[in-house]
């Protein structure tokens, strides 16, 4: 078998992150079964232990973003600092409330989105 079975045309931008997403995860899996020898196919308990993995992933990512969320919550009506979406500047200001896209959550602070993540200090509003 050689490598130019594995190579895969992206199909859309590649994120700058290095998570393994469920996107990536599927797409690697079934790239996996279309490239398996018909002769010596996947194990049973391989495929099953893949299948598992996914559904783990996937569990943790939605941990994960209601964890966001709440987080989201909790911070409106506080004072707080974070950095633009574009990392070029620092926004502060009372969060007027929160946005989620996609089980991303964003504040909104001045009629700006800011990722949740992008938080740097918090203070109780006076």
């Amino acid at each position: 078998m050689n490598v130019e079975n594995f190579l895969v045309e992206p199909t859309k931008d590649v994120k700058s992150n290095d998570t393994l997403d469920k996107e990536a995860f599927l797409n690697l899996l079934i790239t996996q079964l279309k490239n398996q020898d018909p002769l010596q196919p996947m194990d049973d308990q391989e495929f099953i232990a893949q299948i598992a993995q996914f559904s783990t992933l996937e569990s943790v990512q939605n941990v994960y973003s209601g964890v966001n969320q709440l987080k989201a919550i909790d911070l409106i009506g506080k004072s707080i600092s974070a950095n633009s979406s574009s990392g070029d500047d620092t926004i502060s200001g009372i969060v007027q409330g929160i946005r989620v896209d996609k089980g991303n959550a964003y504040i909104i602070v001045n009629g700006i989105d800011i990722p949740i993540d992008n938080v740097i200090t918090v203070a109780p509003s006076e």
